[in-house]
């Protein structure tokens, strides 16, 4: 299951809620979808970020935030509300 509660495109975020594995392998597709110009493997990531958290990120909100950066590639901000950064990628 994935749940989308909110996506701001002039912003560049998204907040999600992904309740299984089977839901990290669609709002990976999703994400990558979003913004073909990434370059992300968002299910690793979120694979990562899964096995990293006490309990797993089941059931819990997950921030996406893109950053652009002149004459660099964007940064992708990754985190859990209500708690810490869990990945910053460049891309």
């Amino acid at each position: 299951m994935l749940k989308i509660y909110s996506y701001d495109e002039t912003e560049s975020s998204i907040v999600i809620e992904v309740g299984s594995r089977e839901g990290i392998r669609l709002a990976s597709s999703i994400l990558s979808k979003i913004n073909e110009d990434l370059f992300v493997d968002w299910e690793y990531v979120l694979e990562e970020i899964n096995d990293r958290v006490n309990g797993g990120i089941a059931d819990k909100k997950i921030q996406i935030s893109i950053i652009p950066r002149k004459d660099k590639d964007s940064l992708v901000i990754v985190s859990l509300q209500h708690e810490e950064v869990m990945a910053i990628i460049p891309s």
